[in-house]
């Protein structure tokens, strides 16, 4: 496996960091594109190891560093001709600029030949998925063509989960929230659940039913997930998920709401939200999952 290096531009011209790993003399026109999530990064150890068995499978493997990257950072982009920093990380970023990150990183890997995509997320790099996903279809872009498969790994529910777990807090950060954004300062940092605080327009973005399309509510209609064409895989850890159910019981309902009939929908034994330990069991699932829907052609 050769691993390399890259930058390239998201669409709307930020610098982004990733790493392309491709097999050994691979001839093959399709690879994974991976989203990671909340205050995470493409040099994870679940990015590193399930990149690094997939690839020896002989499907390359893109993973990069998506403008929500860790907690806090900085990125750089052009503004009239000179290059100026922006503060972005999961403290700043917008969940509706996700697909220029994503639309950028296929642009820049179909420089290298690739003309079909499986796009992988994790956590909340699974919502930004979801939310491009929907984009291409409102567009009618012809690029939804060569979407071959979409995998998501632990599929967040933030809204469900934050208000479950400590709604009392919650309902305060987000009357805080806006409050601050009525009064145009977007940037005031307010409490979350996530162990950081975090600007209060990009706190709100997390309960807008726009952006954060993702709901286990039975009452929902789970149109992020039916709304998906070609073949779905979904996982999730058996420990703490950022869910409001079990897993279990979220695996059973969308089962029950989910017509795709190229769907796999599970949980792994043992794995928690970032699969530690259970890399190799994730890879291989994720593998059998692409044999078996006989996307590889």
């Amino acid at each position: 496996m050769i691993s390399t290096p890259k930058y390239f531009k998201a669409e709307d011209g930020l610098e982004l960091f990733g790493i392309l790993n491709l097999p050994d003399n691979y001839s093959t026109e399709e690879i994974i594109i991976s989203v990671h999530g909340q205050a995470s990064k493409c040099t994870n150890d679940r990015e590193r190891q399930t990149s690094k068995l997939l690839a020896e499978s002989g499907i390359p493997y893109f993973c990069f560093n998506n403008r929500g990257s860790e907690i806090y950072t900085r990125l750089k982009r052009k503004v009239d001709g000179k290059k100026k920093s922006f503060k972005f990380g999961s403290m700043y970023e917008k969940l509706s600029e996700a697909p220029f990150d994503i639309l950028g990183a296929i642009k820049f890997l179909k420089k290298y030949g690739f003309k079909k995509f499986y796009l992988m997320g994790h956590s909340l790099g699974c919502t930004k998925i979801l939310y491009f996903y929907n984009q291409l279809i409102k567009s009618n872009s012809p690029l939804l063509k060569q979407i071959k498969a979409v995998i998501l790994l632990s599929p967040v529910d933030i809204q469900g989960y934050y208000f479950s777990k400590n709604p009392k807090a919650l309902k305060k950060s987000f009357s805080l929230a806006n409050k601050f954004v009525k009064r145009g300062k977007l940037e005031e940092l307010v409490d979350s659940d996530s162990g950081f605080k975090i600007a209060a327009q990009s706190f709100l973005q997390y309960f807008d039913p726009e952006l954060n399309i993702i709901s286990y509510n039975r009452n929902s209609d789970f149109k992020c997930f039916n709304q998906i064409n070609c073949p779905l895989f979904i996982r999730f850890g058996a420990e703490r998920e950022m869910i409001v159910d079990s897993p279990e019981k979220t695996v059973q309902l969308i089962k029950e709401k989910v017509a795709n009939k190229n769907l796999d929908v599970g949980f792994i034994s043992g794995a928690n939200h970032s699969y530690n330990g259970k890399e190799k069991i994730l890879a291989k699932q994720i593998l059998k999952f692409i044999e078996k829907n006989k996307i590889r052609k």
